[in-house]
């Protein structure tokens, strides 16, 4: 099998449980670049954040937001894949219907809504199912992201990875959370952190021993032993 990328989440994946930065990924990231491979941002966040944080660790340029929303090329070169109307609209249906929906103060976004964790998310699934809504409901395990029911992590990749010239199957991807099921599903293989919810590691070829940025330079030494010193 051919590696030419490694798309990996933010959150919980090259952060620790405070949404700090955690110095050991940045290690991995080196590691990775060091062996020729693209290193591509595969987040729920905005695409200002994920990209600023591309740009000071080191990974490539092209990044994904917004859990597949939208996919930048450069600061000013950005692609939008969903839009907002389905998500508001869900948003106003659960806040009618769920005391305490609260939106997440967050940067601007293109195509979804963040809200708080503060209901329980199968009440929401359910309210959103029984009004026929065209949105998905994803915890991050940081937010829950209302987002159009077509646009996931595996939509926003696939354009990241086109832009590039690979192929998804070329692609390791690395996360922690039921948001990264649907690159994980996508990619040639996938590796979840030890912190990772069940759901991850359930549909993840490979999960690491070390948590959350330790995770991910494990992970990184295990795309390099697995997919180049044995070729």
């Amino acid at each position: 099998m051919s590696i030419k990328a490694v798309a990996c989440d933010i959150d919980g994946t090259i952060t620790d449980q405070n949404s700090m930065l955690c110095p050991e990924a940045i290690n991995g990231i080196k590691m990775l670049k060091a062996m020729g491979l693209k290193v591509i941002f595969v987040s729920g966040r905005s695409i200002w954040e994920a990209y600023t944080l591309a740009d000071f660790c080191g990974a490539d340029k092209v990044v994904v937001a917004e859990n597949g929303g939208v996919v930048a090329k450069s600061p000013v070169d950005i692609v939008i894949l969903g839009d907002q109307e389905p998500p508001l609209k869900a948003y106003n249906v659960l806040a009618s219907k769920i005391d305490n929906v609260r939106l997440r103060r967050s940067f601007p976004r293109f195509t979804d809504v963040v809200l708080l964790r503060t209901f329980p998310k199968e009440v929401g699934r359910e309210i959103i199912r029984e009004h026929d809504l065209n949105v998905a409901l994803y915890d991050s395990k940081v937010s829950y992201h209302l987002t159009r029911s077509d646009i996931n992590k595996s939509v926003g990749l696939r354009k990241a990875a086109q832009i590039l010239g690979i192929d998804l199957k070329e692609i390791v991807s690395i996360g922690d959370s039921e948001t990264d099921v649907p690159m994980f599903k996508a990619c040639g293989y996938s590796i979840s952190v030890a912190n990772s919810e069940s759901d991850a590691k359930a549909n993840s070829s490979y999960t690491t021993l070390s948590r959350y940025g330790r995770g991910f330079e494990e992970a990184a030494a295990h795309v390099v032993d697995k997919f180049f010193k044995l070729q």
